[in-house]
Parts: C-alpha cells; sequence; structure tokens
C-alpha cells in the first residue's frame, strides 16, 4: 500500500475538475481494514494474540487530524470508496460530532453498499461472513445503537442498507447496480460456482447467457429495493445508481471525468461547469440509470453490450437533474424535498400529507408522475374507456368531469336488464291531469310537461329489486326502526284504552261491553304479533314515460320513499331523458342517496332505470379516470380519459355477470368507438380461451381497435390459478396485483412497509392450463378510490386484480392519448407489444408449452409452433398483406434445455417451426424459458414474439411408506415456497404437517394446492393458518393419484412485516391415503 494517497476526481483541490469541493477539508477512509474501521478486541486462538483496533485508529486518526484544522473546518467532507464506503457509512455521524456545531459536513460512500444477498445457490454467503467478522473483531459495540437495538441481529448493522435509515448526517450513495465486486464476491463467490459456469460472465459481461443476465437483473432490481426505504424517507440525502460494471467511480480521473464517464439523458456531467457533479452535489436527487444495456454511458472497459434486455423500471426524470451546486447549499436547503418538482420523481409516496394522499391513489408505481410531469396534455384526453363491471355512479366523487373540462362519463347503460320496467301500459289523463299508475296510485301529470300525443306509459318497479343488498338492508334497518316507533305508539295508546276500559267497567255483564272490551284486547294482541311478523317487501315506486316531440321523458313517483308526505310527488320530478342525450341523473330520495339514471327503449315500451350493483364499478372508474381539481394527488391514472359505464353485474344474480350482459357490452363498446375496455371481473374456466364472449372480444379487438384490459383473478399464490377471461384469453391483457411500500405504508396502514415492492400473494398465477403465462402485466392492486353517493362515504379502500387492471387500462390511456396527439396510430397488437417488451413478456397471439407431469419430464419432446402475425380487418391486401415478410432471429434462453431454428422467413399467412425441449436433466421444482423472435431489421424494437415453455418437475415418492419432507424453509413476508410432489397411483387423500419456528409475532401462512386434470377444472385447495407461536399443525385434503400436486406454501405479504425474524418452516408429507 502506498504510503501518499493522490486526491483525484471528486478530492480533488482543482477548482476547475473539481468546482464543488476543492476548497472543502476532504478525509478519505482508505481500502486498508476489512472491518472498515469498526473492530476493537483482542482474539486468542491458542498460540497467538489477535489485535484488531480498527475503531481506535479511527477515533486516533481524526484526533491527529483535528488540531491540524479539521476542528475549525466550516465545511468539510467524509469519503470513501469500497471497504472505505462502507467504513463512512459506520463513521458519517460520528466524524460530524468532532467538528464545530455550525459546520457543513456530508458523507460520500462510492461502491460501499454491500448488499446483504442471497448467492446464486441460495446461501448467505456474505451474511455468515460478516457474522464471523462482527464475532472475530468485536465490532457490535461500535455500530450503530439504534440500529443493533432495532435489529432482532444485531450483527446485520454492518451492511449499509440497515445502517442507513439511523444515520442523520447528510449522505450521498454512489454505486451501480452491477458492483462487479458484488457480482464476483456477493452474488457468484467461488462456493456457488464451483464448475465455474461463470468464469466467462465474470471475465466479460457480454458472454454472459441470457439467465445470467436476468440473475443480474434480479441482483440489480434488489440494490435498489434496499435503496428504496431510503430513497422513500431519507430528507437529507440523494443517491447515483448507475448500470456500470465498475467498482469505486468517483475518486479517479479516468473513471469519473473521462470522455466516456457515466451520462444523464444523454448529456455529459463534465467538464461543464454548471452540470458540475449534477447529482453527486445535491444531497436531495436521485437518479437511477438501470437498463442494462449496451451502455455507452460507462467506462469503455467497464461495460457489456447486452441489446435483448430492454426492460427499464425506474428512468431518470428531467425535473430532479437541478443544476445549483451542492457548496452554494446552506444547511437548511439540503433538507430541500424533491417532490417540490410537481410530484416528477418516483419518491412520490413519502408519508407526508401529501405524499400519503398520493399513496391511496398509486401512480408512481407505473410512471404515471414521470410521464404526466412531461407530458401533462397526455393525460388521456382523447381516450375513451369502457368500464364492464357493476355500474358507475355519475354522481361520485371525481367522475363528473375530464381535466380539460368535458363530461367524464359519456353514457350509462345497464347490460343486463335487470332494472328495466314494463311501460308497455298507455294511459291517458283526466280533466283533473290524473292518471292512474301501474302501482294503482293515482297520479297527478305536471301541466307544464310537454306531450303533444296525450299518451303516458306507465310502469313500476318495487325498489329494492334496484337496490344493492347493503343498501337494501340500511334501508330496511332504518324503516324498520321508523315503524317500531310509530307502532310502539300505536301499542301504548293500544295498552291505555285497555286499561282505561278496565278500569270503567270493572263488571262486563252487558254483552256488548264485553264485546268491546274483547276488540280492544284483540288489537293490542295483533299489533304487538304484527311487530313479530314484521317484513318490509320495500315500497313501490311509479314510473312514467312520454315523448315530448324530441326525446322520450321519464319521470319517477317516490312517495312511498319519503317520510315527508309532499315529497317525491311525480309532478316534481324533474323529467329526465336518455343519459347519453343530457347527461343529467336522478337521486331516488334523501333517505337511500342512491343515484340512478334512465333509458327508454322500444318506442316508450321499455324503461331502463340503471342503478349499480356494488360499489365496485365506481371504484374501478375512479382508479382508471378520477379527477380532484381541488385533490390532484386524489386524480385516476388517467383524468384526462372519458368513460362509458356499461353494467354487466345483475343486481338480480347478487351482481354476476351474465352471458347477455357481456355481449351488450361489447356492442356498446363498439357502437360508442372506445378506445379501451376495462373489465375487472372473472371465475375460473375449464377451458381457457374458449367460448362465444372469448369469439366476440377476439372480433371487437381485431376489427374495431379496441384494447381490451382485464384482471388476472385473486385465487393464487398457486399456479395455474388465473381466472377467466383476464388470465387465459389470448386477446385480452390480463393484469396481476402488486403492492408497493407506500401502498403497504399508505393505504394498508402497515407500521413498517417492505422494503420492496412485491405481488399480493393472493394475486392469481399463470400458467394457463395450455401453457401461456396468463398474467400480462401487474399493476397497483389497491386504492382508495370514489365509491357510489349511497355508501354513505366518499372513497373506500378496495384491492385485487379488480383494483390493478384499471391501474394498467388507465396506464394505456396515456398512451392512447399521447399516439392520437402525436398522430400515431393506434393498434391494439402495437401498445400491447409495447407493453409487454418493457414490463413483463407475454406474446398475444400464441400459446405456450407446460410440462407439468412426471411422464412428460422424463423425456425429450418436440412441439410444433405456428406463428401467425395479426393485421386488422381492414388491412390492405396488396399493400399490407402481399409485401410483409420478417427475417426473424430466433433466441432460447438456455439452449441446454430449449432447443429452436436459429432463423425464420416469416410472411402474413403465418409460419410453423420445431422446438425441441429436454427437461431430462433438470432438478426438482419450476422452471421456465422462452424461444423468442427478434426482428433481423430493426432488434431495438425487442421480441416480436414469445413462447413460453414452464416446466414443472415433481418429487418422486419411492419410499414406503410414501412420506416426502421438505425441511428449513425460510420465509419473510410474501415469500412463497412451491414444491412438486408425484401422487402415487391410487392415492385420493393427503395428510400433511407444517412445523415453524424461529419468530416472535404472529405469522399468517396460504397453504395452497392445485392439481390439473384432463377435461377438468384444476382441483385446488386453500387452507389459512396462523400461527400465533412456534407449533405445528395437520392437514389433509384430497388429491388425485397418478398427477403431479403443486403444494404452494406462502407467508402473507402483511404478516410479521414489522419484525426483521425470518420464519423456519419444515413440511411433511406425513401420509398417501388409498381409498
Amino acid at each position: 500500500m502506498t504510503k501518499l494517497e493522490v486526491f483525484s476526481g471528486i478530492l480533488s483541490n482543482n477548482a476547475t475538475l473539481n468546482p464543488d469541493f476543492y476548497n472543502w477539508n476532504r478525509v478519505k477512509l482508505r481500502y486498508c481494514d476489512g472491518a472498515s474501521f469498526t473492530g476493537d478486541n483482542v482474539f486468542n486462538n491458542g498460540t497467538t494474540k489477535l489485535y484488531f483496533k480498527g475503531q481506535k485508529i479511527w477515533e486516533a486518526i481524526i484526533e491527529d487530524l483535528l488540531p491540524k484544522g479539521l476542528g475549525k473546518a466550516r465545511k468539510a467532507l467524509l469519503s470513501g470508496c469500497s471497504a472505505g464506503g462502507l467504513a463512512t457509512f459506520h463513521h458519517c455521524d460520528n466524524f460530524a460530532k468532532y467538528l464545530p456545531i455550525n459546520a457543513s459536513v456530508k458523507c460520500l460512500s462510492d461502491a460501499g453498499f454491500f448488499l446483504d444477498e442471497r448467492d446464486i445457490s441460495l446461501n448467505h454467503t456474505m451474511r455468515y461472513f460478516v457474522k464471523s467478522l462482527v464475532s472475530l473483531q468485536g465490532i457490535e459495540q461500535n455500530l450503530n445503537r439504534n440500529c443493533t437495538s432495532a435489529l432482532f441481529f444485531p450483527d446485520l448493522c454492518f451492511f449499509p442498507q440497515y445502517a442507513l435509515r439511523y444515520i442523520s448526517t447528510p449522505y450521498f450513495i454512489l454505486n451501480s447496480a452491477y458492483d462487479v465486486f458484488q457480482f464476483h464476491h456477493i452474488l457468484v463467490p467461488p462456493s456457488a460456482d464451483m464448475h465455474g459456469h461463470w468464469n466467462h460472465c465474470k471475465l466479460n459481461p457480454a458472454a454472459c447467457t441470457p439467465d445470467q443476465i436476468n440473475t443480474l437483473q434480479g441482483f440489480r432490481l434488489h440494490m435498489l429495493a434496499a435503496l428504496r426505504p431510503f430513497y422513500i424517507y431519507s430528507r437529507r440525502g440523494g443517491m447515483f445508481i448507475n448500470s456500470c460494471f465498475a467498482h469505486c467511480q468517483s475518486e479517479l480521473q479516468d473513471t469519473w471525468f473521462g470522455a466516456d464517464s457515466p451520462r444523464i439523458n444523454n448529456k455529459p456531467l463534465f467538464p461543464t461547469p454548471s452540470l458540475h457533479f449534477i447529482i453527486v452535489l445535491n444531497f436531495n436527487a436521485y437518479a437511477f440509470q438501470v437498463k442494462l444495456s449496451n451502455n455507452k454511458n460507462c467506462t469503455k472497459r467497464r461495460h457489456t453490450p447486452t441489446p435483448f434486455i430492454t426492460r427499464s423500471n425506474w428512468v431518470v426524470p428531467k425535473a430532479i437533474m437541478r443544476c445549483s451546486s451542492f457548496s452554494s447549499h446552506s444547511g437548511g436547503d439540503d433538507t430541500n424535498d424533491i417532490n417540490n418538482n410537481n410530484g416528477a420523481s418516483f419518491r412520490n409516496f413519502k408519508l407526508n400529507e401529501s405524499t400519503f394522499l398520493a399513496s391511496l391513489m398509486p401512480k408512481t408505481e407505473i410512471g404515471v408522475d414521470r410521464f404526466l410531469h412531461s407530458h401533462p396534455h397526455y393525460d388521456g384526453r382523447g381516450a375513451l374507456i369502457a368500464i364492464f363491471d357493476s355500474g358507475v355512479d355519475p354522481a361520485a366523487a371525481g367522475l363528473q368531469v375530464t381535466s380539460d373540462g368535458k363530461p367524464k362519463i359519456l353514457d350509462i347503460l345497464d347490460c343486463t336488464g335487470s332494472g328495466d320496467i314494463d311501460t308497455s301500459k298507455v294511459v291517458k289523463a283526466d280533466a283533473d291531469d290524473c292518471i292512474s299508475g301501474a302501482s294503482g296510485a293515482s297520479l297527478v301529470i305536471n301541466t307544464s310537461w310537454k306531450n303533444p300525443s296525450g299518451e303516458w306509459h306507465v310502469g313500476y318497479k318495487l325498489v329494492y329489486e334496484l337496490f344493492t343488498e347493503k343498501l337494501t338492508s340500511r334501508l330496511k334497518t332504518e324503516r324498520k326502526k321508523k315503524w317500531d316507533e310509530k307502532n310502539q305508539e300505536e301499542i301504548a295508546k293500544a295498552v291505555k284504552q285497555l286499561n282505561d276500559f278496565d278500569q270503567q267497567h270493572i263488571k262486563l255483564e252487558d254483552a256488548k261491553l264485553k264485546k268491546a272490551g274483547e276488540d280492544l284486547q284483540h288489537r293490542l294482541d295483533l299489533l304487538r304479533k304484527q311487530s313479530e311478523s314484521y317484513n318490509d317487501k320495500g315500497p313501490a315506486i311509479d314510473a312514467v314515460v312520454w315523448y315530448d316531440g324530441e326525446v322520450w321523458r321519464v319521470a319517477l313517483d317516490t312517495q312511498s320513499l319519503e317520510d315527508d308526505p309532499d315529497c317525491g310527488k311525480l309532478a316534481d320530478f324533474v323529467p329526465l331523458t336518455n343519459y347519453r342525450t343530457e347527461r343529467k341523473y336522478g337521486v331516488f330520495s334523501k333517505l337511500d342517496a342512491c343515484t340512478f339514471v334512465a333509458n327508454v327503449y322500444n318506442d316508450g315500451n321499455v324503461l331502463s332505470i340503471v342503478t349499480d350493483s356494488s360499489p365496485h364499478g365506481t371504484h374501478v372508474a375512479g382508479i382508471a379516470t378520477a379527477f380532484h381539481p381541488e385533490e390532484p394527488l386524489l386524480n385516476g391514472v388517467a383524468p384526462g380519459a372519458q368513460l362509458i359505464s356499461c353494467k354487466i353485474g345483475d343486481s338480480r344474480l347478487g351482481s354476476m355477470e351474465t352471458g347477455t350482459g357481456l355481449t351488450r357490452a361489447l356492442i356498446a363498446a363498439a357502437e360508442h368507438k372506445c378506445d379501451l375496455i376495462n373489465m375487472s371481473y372473472g371465475e375460473p374456466t375449464l377451458l381457457p380461451d374458449y367460448g362465444r364472449f372469448v369469439d366476440l372480444v377476439n372480433e371487437v379487438v381485431s376489427k374495431h381497435r379496441l384494447i381490451f384490459v382485464s384482471s388476472a383473478g385473486n385465487s393464487g399464490p398457486a399456479l395455474s390459478t388465473v381466472g377467466a377471461p383476464g388470465g387465459t384469453s389470448s386477446s385480452i391483457i390480463g393484469v396481476g396485483a402488486y403492492v408497493s411500500p407506500a401502498m403497504a405504508a399508505g393505504a394498508h396502514c402497515v407500521v413498517e412497509p417492505p422494503s420492496e415492492g412485491l405481488e399480493y400473494t393472493w394475486s392469481s398465477r399463470g400458467p394457463t392450463v395450455d401453457g401461456d403465462l396468463g398474467v400480462c402485466v401487474s399493476a397497483p392492486g389497491g386504492a382508495i378510490a370514489p365509491v357510489p353517493t349511497w355508501t354513505l362515504q366518499r372513497r373506500m379502500l378496495m384491492n385485487g386484480t379488480s383494483m390493478a387492471s384499471p391501474s394498467a387500462c388507465g396506464g394505456i390511456a396515456l398512451l392512447i392519448s399521447a399516439m392520437k396527439a402525436e398522430g400515431i396510430p393506434v393498434s391494439p397488437f402495437s401498445v400491447r407489444k409495447a407493453l409487454e417488451n418493457t414490463s413483463v413478456p407475454i406474446d398475444p397471439s400464441s400459446r405456450g408449452i407446460y410440462l407439468r407431469e412426471a411422464n412428460a419430464c422424463r423425456q425429450s419432446t418436440e412441439w410444433t409452433v405456428q406463428v401467425d402475425p395479426k393485421f386488422h380487418e381492414d388491412a390492405h391486401k396488396l399493400e399490407e398483406l402481399v409485401v410483409f415478410e420478417e427475417s426473424i432471429e430466433l433466441h432460447s434462453s438456455d439452449r441446454t434445455v430449449v432447443k429452436a431454428p436459429e432463423y425464420l422467413m416469416l410472411t402474413h399467412n403465418g409460419r410453423t417451426f420445431n422446438i425441441f425441449v429436454d427437461p431430462t436433466n433438470l432438478c426438482d421444482g419450476l422452471h421456465y424459458y422462452e424461444v423468442y423472435g427478434i426482428d433481423c431489421k430493426a432488434p431495438w424494437r425487442g421480441p416480436l414474439f414469445r413462447i413460453p415453455i414452464t416446466i414443472t418437475k415433481p418429487v418422486a415418492v419411492t419410499n414406503r411408506p410414501p412420506q416426502v419432507s421438505f425441511s428449513k424453509m425460510i420465509f419473510q413476508p410474501g415469500h412463497i415456497e412451491r414444491k412438486y410432489i408425484e401422487v402415487p397411483q391410487g392415492a385420493s387423500w393427503v395428510e400433511a404437517t407444517m412445523n415453524t419456528s424461529s419468530f416472535d409475532t404472529a405469522r399468517r401462512f396460504f397453504v395452497d394446492t392445485v392439481q390439473i386434470c384432463p377435461l377438468q377444472r384444476p382441483i385446488k385447495w386453500r387452507n389459512v393458518i396462523t400461527f400465533s407461536s412456534p407449533g405445528a399443525k395437520s392437514f389433509i385434503f384430497r388429491v388425485v393419484g397418478g398427477q403431479t400436486l403443486e403444494l404452494v406454501i406462502a407467508q402473507f405479504w402483511s404478516s410479521g412485516i414489522g419484525s426483521h425474524e425470518t420464519t423456519s418452516v419444515d413440511l411433511k408429507v406425513t401420509e398417501f391415503m388409498f381409498v
């Protein structure tokens, strides 16, 4: 080690190269102590004493520097690289305490954010090393005491990700998401790669296989997830995370100031003074350059060309690139919140008041804030969404107008017919302007109503038939209370009359008096009995329909709903017409507060009264499009979009959909020329991608260019649990449900949110039984969104894939808004492909290969794949079909298992090719591969199609008696373990025992089983088990012999989230029962 250290890069005293820190007191912690100057122990191995004095050395050096000028410093920077960078985490606050109270103190870690991460063999190699290091050198006493007192395992505080939250001094983190040291020693240590499969990838990242690239991508995601709490909550820190294959970047001229040093938005940081240290100098700035690609923004010798990886979850929004230098900030300025940039940053969910509100309607997770900051007018304007659901309340908060002042809801339709009233009966008014209503009531007509023909169509409806079960229950309770009060008054009067009669007539010798006394007693008995047999069938409302010479008009008599006899009269009703014409609605009464609209059909002979069958549809519409000018943080994803409401939830069936309702809804969406359909409905199906409704969906997507988005289902976490149509239909974008840390903290009120986002435990998973992946994308699956007025609240928390679907749909509406504004033709296929190639890739036009059973995994198989390009029905045959030819380069994610031809010439008639799958050498468990096609002329477009290959290789039960054990499975919140078992022939029941240990607070687990049998619905079983303390629980479930059983154990996503303890689980299948 050299005794003289040259200060360059960020430590340089050259004002030209380092304008912000050249005149600061700069202290560098060198890479010369494996414990980052925290050890203080004497270890005796029996023959020799080892002295670990890193902490003492730190203190001695600082005390040596203080009288040399550091003690009077007004500006001081503590920095370090690698182990020195790790040391800054442990000594930053202590460093600040040595300096004057008014000094400006900053700390910088370069490549020191070492992760507590599993290696490729799923071992905690780095964690075990750290535990040994902390014990050997006596480090725990010198770690942050707030951290060590908070964690069950205090030694984990040696890792920056656990200690960072307790650092109070302004701190900046510079790190690569693909840090070379961590890649080689934490992710792929020699102990985890005994056969050297990763050697080429380590030497040259360009030589990494696709699976290795995916592993590196996973490491990057874990890096960002570990940094995310700091990113969310820190008010005095910042970070710059790039995608260079590097280790230490700020202290050398060639890695930080070079012509090929990191860039942001393709702009060089140096040597332009105005952009100098654009991120590093701003301790409230955050930037992520995370796309693993041919990244020329890294030093040349440390980048990798991998152009086929196109996924980029976080990008650098322009709003956060503030150019003011760090040295010009006062101490108070360091606490400026990045959220002042019009909400453009990704950290909009920090839980102050405003970001708490933003977390209730999650948009940051899918990049809406960044998109709208750059394109404020592409907020859904010009996009029309059809909401296939339980109905939308036009009076709900945020659903009146769009962001540019247009009507929000263009039409409201009841596609089920549940609100239809027969108004074919025609009557005429008498001389007193009275008519006889269909209920038999006499109704007075308002003389100002125009009716040239004089004909009035009448009908009636029991109002409870229009209300939801909850609203009906509320009304019955309130009506019963009022009825009881009146009945008790009558009972009291009857008792008094009977008592007065008895006092006046002690002897009842006269027959008439005796009869009068008996009548009073019978009346009292009847009143009391009436109270016991009360049955409220609900009031009836009379409806009157007429033609005013221009449109059909509707009026209702709702007196039976009102307490005041002067309210609800027909003549006082403000007439309505079809909602599409005037966009007006009514309310039955103040008691119910239920909004309704009217539509007249068949020349006045049918009146449709449209109410919602549950709050679900309004909530969905609010997530997608709500606009709150007074509370913009609660806006939906696309506040500029318009919508039509197609009620498919039949009120007569408890809001269940019907085939007739779905067909009518599709017709309405096509007639209104909608751009998008959102359907947050679904159910299990026997045959995926099959049925009349699926055929109609294919037609509207292909012929009318509608983009269909639907929920994937809430039956997870087992595989093959997606519902229809969202998870099983090729033409529909199926959406799973995701929960972010902000959602957990805000909407779900979790005390300590997870450090990273994760799929909700109950969100359905693919693949479908015929091999398609089932879930195309995931989106935020919970929100506090508008609900109908009759619920007596403005907003309500709901979660499910029903909420994820409109979130994704709203995001797509933003793209459509931009495409229309820019004159780009909108195609459901191109939009979907854009989504798939930038998030979770699923091919819309093909199914997949699914090897699930044991016999399919014991031999190689060959599959014929048909690839058919999708063209709209109006495609010009000569100009588009004949000339279509694409040279496709085929790729396999792992050619040792899946082999495909190298090239394919694709024409508009499609093409077949063969895929060879060899699962024989795979280990037990779940395996996933892909064959995907890249346009040779435009590889930047990403895969044109993908063929998913899912393989579940079960464990064979060979011992006698048949038993299977899975030991020491480690669980954290949201963790899922999937085990696959080949059920012995003849077995029909299974008994299993689950043992848990190593935790303090209660833990909640989902235990799911799934078997897929030919021509049957999947056989599913679920049990939710709560362990209040370590223990064992047994359960029994039905199986089919000879079929693969998937047994899934999942710790619920929010269970144990405030504890830092993992849960150890042993599972033993103790008996297969043969009946």
